[in-house]
């Protein structure tokens, strides 16, 4: 512990000439595993046209290490922020670097970036004026994986339009593989949906080969300064055959929602919460010996090496996924934060297309949502105090029928395991008490 204390003080002296002003925060968290510590770093630099953001949290917690155990006292660091950002003129601010995720509705179920608050490499254009608001991001996801993970990509725009207290918004994402960036995604302003099929579908000297998902929905929001309310639909794909074509094949609805309203009350402020997902949702397509790895995610599997991978960490958007449907409830009075929150969870899985089965119609045509025999089933109660620069949460709750990691039971290019609810219960416990040191220079 004194190696990797000494380490972020020598760290925040050598910056000093950089006039940066910062934080130093500490956390202890224990859990039904153990006792864990967090030391983060915090700084930045802030003038009227310009901002630079470093954020370097250090854990013991035992997901990750390196491979130099003694290095950090046995801590391991994420590059949670690091970033620059210019503020063009009144209207136009460009971002880059390494930084969290944030979706445009102001939710803890937010479908299209995690609210989790996941960070990536990017970059990110942003153009608002009094009617009109634009943005497109880049999003690094894997290049030259140790772990054989295929090179991918994934550019978000959204395109929305002003009414006094009103906003409606598009969104779109698409995830490519087999390249890292894609400047035509970044800088044509179309929705992905045209460039893909301009680069994709025709019989063309410029057609593409990559493997590529376009993902889309929009948002509505109110904000006042009493209230906030908001609904978001994602649709990965839609089963137009009910329309078009009863007779045909119906493939399933992959589509997921969110719902929200907080409002400002003498005695508080009150947040009620909904959202789901079908199942299949942000999942890449496969079929017999094929899989895209295009799905919503991080990275392509469930693990790396013989390692698993948190679903928190690798979901993009929504953070509990496909196959889900939740409710929360909270409450803000001065400095206490309560909150219930029930979730509903079926089997499901970031990287294989289609579970247990080697394409989509096996299981049976249609959309597919919480029909498991079991499903899991988490109420969790939590309360946070806060007390000047100190921080106490603490989560109680109960997992019944928890999501394991099994077989999928099939024998080609995708029997990647699969999250399916078990017969095992789990009691929710956690405490975290965190303290944040001022530090200006």
């Amino acid at each position: 512990m004194k190696k990797i204390i000494t380490k972020i003080i020598y760290l925040i002296i050598s910056i000093n000439i950089l006039a940066l002003s910062g934080n130093l925060n500490l956390e202890l968290k224990m859990d039904n595993e153990k006792i864990k510590d967090k030391i983060e770093v915090e700084l930045e630099h802030k003038k009227e046209n310009f901002e630079f953001k470093l954020k370097l949290p250090f854990y013991n917690d035992g997901r990750y290490k390196f491979n130099e155990d003694k290095f950090y006292a046995g801590h391991y660091f994420i590059m949670e922020e690091a970033y620059t950002k210019i503020k063009i003129n009144e209207y136009l601010e460009l971002k880059g670097g390494r930084f969290i995720q944030k979706d445009e509705v102001d939710s803890p179920y937010s479908l299209y970036f995690s609210s989790e608050e996941n960070s990536a490499l990017s970059y990110e254009m942003k153009y608002e004026d009094e009617l009109f608001f634009y943005k497109s991001r880049w999003l690094g996801l894997n290049k030259n994986s140790s772990f054989d993970f295929v090179d991918r990509g994934a550019n978000y725009k959204v395109y929305g339009i002003k009414f006094g207290k009103y906003r409606v918004g598009y969104q779109d994402i698409v995830v490519y593989t087999d390249q890292y960036f894609n400047i035509e995604y970044f800088l044509n302003p179309l929705p992905a949906y045209f460039v893909q099929e301009g680069n994709h579908s025709m019989d063309a000297p410029w057609n593409q080969g990559t493997n590529e998902n376009s993902i889309m929905g929009f948002f509505v929001d109110r904000s006042t300064i009493k209230d906030y309310y908001y609904i978001q639909i994602l649709i990965d794909d839609f089963n137009m055959n009910r329309f078009f074509d009863r007779d045909n094949y119906q493939n399933p609805d992959k589509i997921a929602w969110s719902l929200g309203y907080r409002g400002d009350y003498k005695k508080g402020e009150l947040g009620i919460y909904t959202a789901g997902s079908t199942k299949y949702t942000f999942e890449p397509m496969g079929n017999k010996g094929t899989n895209t790895n295009y799905g919503y995610t991080y990275y392509p599997d469930i693990e790396y090496g013989k390692n698993e991978i948190n679903l928190s960490e690798n979901y993009i958007g929504y953070k509990y996924g496909e196959n889900n449907l939740s409710f929360l409830v909270d409450y803000k009075k001065d400095n206490i934060y309560n909150s219930i929150e029930f979730v509903l969870n079926g089997s499901k899985s970031p990287a294989n297309p289609w579970h247990e089965y080697l394409t989509w119609d096996e299981g049976g045509q249609g959309a597919r949502f919480l029909d498991d025999d079991k499903l899991e089933k988490e109420l969790k109660w939590n309360i946070g105090i806060k007390k000047g620069d100190w921080n106490c949460n603490l989560i109680l709750g109960r997992i019944w029928n928890k999501l394991r990691l099994e077989e999928a039971g099939i024998e080609e290019e995708n029997n990647i395991e699969i999250y399916r609810p078990s017969s095992e219960n789990e009691n929710v416990f956690e405490m975290k008490v965190s303290k944040k040191i001022n530090v200006i220079f």
